[in-house]
């Protein structure tokens, strides 16, 4: 019996070994992502929302040029 449980204890921390080393990989993965550069396009904004409004499609662009300049002002 207590070398049944033994081995179940070793099995369980070797898998907690093998869990800590997943969670460090995915944290340096993480972190590298993090750290590039994002870029975006102005397209990327077009139909991120619903605003209620109708002239949407029309007006997009001056939209868009309004978001950016508030973005720019603050």
């Amino acid at each position: 019996m207590a070398a049944q449980l033994y081995a179940e204890l070793q099995e369980i921390r070797t898998l907690l070994i093998q869990v800590q080393m997943e969670v460090e990989r995915l944290t340096r993965q993480l972190n590298q992502e993090l750290e590039q550069p994002k870029t975006y396009t102005l397209s990327s904004l077009v139909g991120l929302g619903a605003s209620g409004l109708t002239d949407v499609s029309e007006r997009h662009d001056e939209y868009v040029g309004e978001a950016i300049l508030n973005e720019y002002i603050r």
